[in-house]
């Protein structure tokens, strides 16, 4: 599921760690970075990893535009490669 596209690798990373931070829905899951070219011009885009079905996907994209944050679910495309990756971290939950 991809959460924005950026000028640099430094402002996706910086992204995520705002994102992650500001959210709860996003803490649990591990990120990435993959460039892409666009008439002439590379971006970064930021994606969230580790769903495993694309309903997974949407269902958690849509839980995030309900909370103003704008996302899309795509498939990778076979020649991205991985500019980028951040481990997920697991969510601590107390009991009694």
């Amino acid at each position: 599921m991809q959460l924005g596209a950026y000028d640099t690798l430094g402002i996706a990373k910086e992204k995520w760690g705002t994102l992650k931070r500001g959210n709860t829905l996003l803490a649990s899951f591990p990120a990435s970075s993959h460039s892409a070219t666009v008439k002439g011009k590379t971006f970064y885009r930021l994606t969230v990893n580790g769903l495993k079905t694309r309903a997974d996907a949407e269902k958690l994209c849509g839980q995030l535009r309900a909370k103003g944050q704008s996302c899309f679910t795509r498939q990778m495309a076979g020649n991205e490669s991985i500019q980028w990756a951040a481990k997920g971290t697991p969510v601590r939950v107390a009991s009694r």
